[in-house]
């Protein structure tokens, strides 16, 4: 099932996406945000990201995607996407001398049509890929956000990880 795609430099290898709950999960129950974490796996350039996300059971893919997406689920009739979204400024909370609170940010995005405005019942997905920096001058970033594009896409500060070396 590895497909790679190459966006703005970065090369991007899915390893799995798997469901990991047996029964639905109740919507009180669900994270709005997906968790995430990334940590260098060969070397300097290449990176692993773990995304867990609560994704409706009742979804469906989006028509006419027009973005450089994965597809996570390819051997399914409905689509689930991961796109890269490029580089973002991220204000945070955390106290840095140097900056004005704000990070540099590779911001990552799962996307799906949902059926319901509020879904009842979700499947909590694991994600697995690998990225590299394929282009010697790309962009270094100090984190990545993870977004789920169908909750509050426009407000939400989504998932923002860093490797404890950084992330270039």
């Amino acid at each position: 099932m590895t497909q790679k795609i190459t966006i703005a430099g970065l090369e991007f290898e899915l390893k799995f996406c798997k469901k990991i709950n047996e029964k639905p999960i109740e919507n009180w129950e669900v994270s709005r945000i997906p968790l995430a974490n990334i940590y260098n796996s060969r070397d300097s350039d290449n990176y692993t990201v773990n995304i867990l996300a609560y994704i409706p059971t009742d979804f469906n893919t989006i028509k006419d995607y027009n973005q450089p997406h994965l597809d996570l689920l390819p051997e399914e009739k409905n689509k689930l996407f991961f796109s890269y979204n490029g580089v973002s400024v991220v204000k945070t909370s955390i106290d840095r001398h140097y900056t004005d609170n704000t990070i540099l940010c590779r911001s990552f995005s799962i996307d799906y049509n949902s059926s319901r405005a509020e879904p009842i019942k979700y499947n909590l997905y694991h994600i697995k890929l690998n990225y590299r920096i394929v282009k010697n001058d790309g962009q270094s970033v100090e984190a990545v956000i993870v977004h789920d594009k169908n909750f509050d896409p426009e407000t939400s500060r989504g998932t923002i990880t860093t490797t404890n070396t950084g992330i270039r």
